[in-house]
């Protein structure tokens, strides 16, 4: 007997518009895997900093989380490789949207971002400077996550 579950997945990645995806693999031959279960995936194997497509694919096969995720498909890993190379600006934009999100909701705050153990003292507003600050700095830090990710 099996017992199947039907919970909410991520709001926020079942609202994206998957059109033209959908229309640059539609036609013969096997489906391809909806890009929404293999950026929920993506998502979850981010913030496991876990970057091998090979570890990803175990994870699809062996970990609960990712299986639930990925709605029991088990992608290989050079599904996973192959789609983090052609959709690299769908993932940037997927990563943003997640990071607003996770603000949003108020599970991380960006108040505070520490690179090293030092203390300036600012002269201007803390509200105004930190704010832009820390947006240009995640904004870098997320890019180049990315950039790694996609070699």
């Amino acid at each position: 007997m099996d017992f199947y579950v039907d919970l909410p997945k991520a709001g926020f990645i079942d609202e994206i518009d998957f059109s033209e995806f959908e229309t640059r693999y539609d036609g013969s031959g096997h489906p391809a895997y909806h890009p929404c279960i293999m950026c929920r995936i993506l998502i979850q194997s981010m913030l496991d900093r876990v970057r091998s497509s090979r570890a990803i694919a175990r994870n699809v096969r062996e970990n609960v989380v990712y299986i639930y995720l990925a709605e029991n498909l088990q992608p290989d890993f050079r599904t996973i490789s192959d789609f983090r190379k052609e959709n690299g600006k769908l993932i940037t934009e997927l990563f943003k949207n997640t990071v607003k999100a996770a603000k949003d909701l108020g599970v991380i705050g960006l108040e505070q971002l520490s690179t090293d153990g030092s203390i300036v003292k600012a002269s201007a507003s803390k509200n105004n400077v930190v704010l832009e600050e820390v947006l240009r700095v995640i904004g870098e830090y997320v890019n180049n996550e990315l950039k790694k990710v996609l070699k």
